[in-house]
């Protein structure tokens, strides 16, 4: 990268040739312990993970692990309700309802 005037000069040599896609996810969603009734069950997530490597299209210094989030991260995002009811379908893989409103 160039630095000083001559950056400023000419903007467009601070932006890579081509840009960098990376892909971000973990290997947790390769667990069974989503069970068929569980909420956030990814089905595609490894089908998807494991065709992509196998073309070619993602190396490994593409990939970036994430680690789950804690509660408080998930309360600064979503009301303290909905952060107890994914407690709950995490903990015993169902859903209960009432009134049409998901309940712990």
């Amino acid at each position: 990268m160039k630095s000083g005037y001559a950056a400023l000069a000419n903007p467009e040599s601070l932006v890579p040739a081509e840009p960098r896609s990376l892909f971000v996810g973990s290997n947790i969603y390769r667990r069974a312990a989503f069970g068929n009734n569980h909420p956030l069950k990814i089905v595609r997530h490894t089908a998807v993970l494991d065709l992509v490597k196998i073309l070619g299209w993602l190396p490994d210094s593409d990939f970036r692990e994430t680690e789950p989030a804690t509660v408080e991260q998930l309360l600064q995002f979503h009301d303290r309700g909905y952060v107890e009811a994914l407690q709950y379908a995490d903990s015993t893989g169902q859903v209960r309802r009432m009134c049409g409103r998901v309940i712990t």
